[in-house]
């Protein structure tokens, strides 16, 4: 009965942690979006945006490794 509480709990910690990345995965589009129409140059648009994706991909790879942890 303890294990499946304390899964209960670390499934919907998951869940709120994998809730946050989306919400700040939207910020990072939202920042992508301004950054191409912004007035910058071509070479800072690319650094900026390339630091977004590695931002990006960092989050993805962290949601892949948790979603490994909860997989039986």
């Amino acid at each position: 009965s303890s294990d499946v509480c304390s899964s209960d709990l670390h499934l919907f910690g998951m869940r709120k942690y994998i809730s946050s990345v989306e919400k700040d995965m939207k910020k990072l589009r939202e920042a992508a979006i301004q950054i191409r129409a912004s007035d910058m140059s071509a070479e800072e648009k690319r650094d900026s945006l390339l630091a977004l994706t590695q931002a990006q991909n960092a989050m993805t790879a962290n949601i892949r490794e948790i979603k490994k942890s909860i997989q039986p």
